[in-house]
């Protein structure tokens, strides 16, 4: 009887730190990626916001087209939104990487798609929001087909 007792104590206390060390890590990683998520919706609020930004157009080293990268802070959230143009081709790829400081550690939340220029993907309105406003800061003409 007293070997028993023991024997279910000790599965009990090993039971505990089982869920201890699976549930508590488990917890704490769902917690982050969902305030991670939870940075797309306010960088999506602060968009109309973003006046100063850095632009970068760089020529791909392999094969052809270029790589434009929009990087700047909204707030407190630091992003980079990268475009990746191949002539010929009607897709473009986007990809927005968005950082934010919380509690001495940094979220991540990194999106990606491949749009038209035109179509209703968020990404892509976001990129051409910046390539006006970028064209406006700089002075340059942009023409727009019909």
């Amino acid at each position: 009887m007293r070997e028993t007792l023991l024997i279910g104590i000790a599965v009990l206390i090993g039971a505990a730190g089982a869920a201890i060390s699976i549930v508590l890590p488990a917890v704490v990683w769902y917690r982050r990626r969902k305030m991670a998520a939870g940075l797309y919706g306010e960088f999506l609020e602060a968009t109309p916001d973003i006046i100063g930004f850095r632009y970068r157009r760089m020529k791909r080293p392999f094969g052809e087209g270029f790589l434009d990268a929009y990087s700047g802070e909204v707030g407190s959230i630091a992003f980079r939104l990268d475009v990746e143009i191949v002539p010929f081709r009607k897709l473009n790829a986007y990809r927005l990487r968005l950082e934010k400081p919380v509690d001495g550690e940094l979220l991540v939340h990194e999106r990606s798609s491949q749009a038209e220029p035109t179509d209703p993907d968020p990404l892509a309105i976001i990129a051409k929001t910046l390539c006006k406003a970028h064209a406006e800061r700089e002075k340059y003409l942009i023409v727009e087909a019909n």
